[in-house]
């Protein structure tokens, strides 16, 4: 739930009725409009100053915001769900002194130990160009779950996942899926951006005329909300996966993720490679790589093999009709 306008300039613990009064406004029609909510989200990275609108008050008071805005959604709706902290990062720092890093482990912590109130899940953005990072930070929450919290497993969400400089990329948009799968994250959503510049179909030229946030489903598509790019056809395949789950290993920025069709007797892998330049130095240039499939399950002399190609356009957009065999 968030309240735009000049309510985040105000003085929080001067607006308490008001901001239950909102809560309790949104909860109320969203089931009176039959509305299907998964998770209602407190409040969008209150750890930035550029937060969307950005959160002005303390540490405190936000565990406080979660608290009552939990309590007052659980009152009208006992099964509704609740997802926190959503910060911009797995390290953030909360309030006006954002010397200290506090975890969202502190979060979840205080926000029990203060108030008695669990989240249904637990959320964070994952906007850096590593998202090898994903299953560590997975496991980290998971192993202080469990030591701190027996018998408590909120979902994890990343709730906005990729940055503007590669969410257009095939490649990535495979590591991203790859890793999320493998730190078995339950829910991600793409971050969409905008001001992103459009590739010229005649010249090579480039215009900033897109917004993908409301256009082109946050990328997959253009902007005329019809014509593929590169990433959509990453998506379906991934979409149309079907069976056994396979993970590469061994291969540094060249990540596959696959699956196995007992049904159709088939194996479909997607393979990326993603780019990092990390102080300078560049790791995943384009490379030829092998990939070896071991304890193939179907029997047979011959195997027969389609591959189909999704280009990069780097961070720009363009249309990809089909892909290429």
């Amino acid at each position: 739930v968030e309240k735009k306008g000049d309510y985040d300039a105000k003085a929080w613990d001067k607006d308490l009725a008001e901001w239950d009064s909102f809560v309790e406004k949104r909860v109320q029609y969203a089931i009176g409009s039959q509305i299907p909510v998964g998770y209602w989200n407190v409040w969008v990275e209150p750890d930035i100053s550029g937060g969307s609108p950005p959160w002005k008050g303390t540490y405190a008071q936000l565990l406080e915001l979660h608290a009552r805005t939990y309590r007052i959604i659980h009152l009208i709706d006992p099964k509704a769900k609740v997802v926190g902290p959503s910060v911009s990062t797995f390290s953030p720092r909360f309030g006006t002194d954002d010397s200290e890093v506090i975890g969202i482990e502190r979060f979840i912590t205080d926000l029990n130990d203060i108030y008695n109130v669990r989240l249904d899940a637990i959320s964070w953005h994952e906007l850096d160009p590593y998202p090898e990072e994903i299953p560590k930070h997975a496991e980290i929450l998971r192993r202080f779950l469990a030591a701190k919290f027996p018998g408590y497993k909120p979902e994890l969400q990343i709730n906005e996942i990729s940055e503007p400089s590669y969410f257009l990329n095939p490649g990535w948009a495979v590591a991203i899926l790859y890793y999320s799968e493998k730190a078995k994250i339950d829910w991600f959503s793409r971050a969409c951006w905008w001001d992103i510049p459009q590739k010229g179909l005649a010249g090579g030229l480039f215009k900033p005329i897109v917004n993908f946030c409301w256009q082109g489903l946050g990328g997959l598509l253009m902007p005329d909300n019809k014509t593929p790019q590169p990433i959509y056809w990453v998506h379906k395949a991934y979409a149309e996966m079907a069976g056994k789950r396979l993970f590469s290993e061994g291969m540094q920025n060249t990540i596959a993720l696959g699956s196995v069709d007992e049904n159709k007797r088939e194996i479909q892998l997607i393979v990326g490679r993603y780019r990092h330049i990390d102080w300078g130095k560049t790791r995943g240039e384009p490379a030829n790589v092998g990939i070896l499939i071991k304890n193939y399950p179907f029997a047979g002399d011959k195997v027969a093999v389609a591959v189909q190609n999704m280009p990069s356009y780097g961070r720009y957009a363009g249309a990809f009709e089909r892909p290429i065999p």
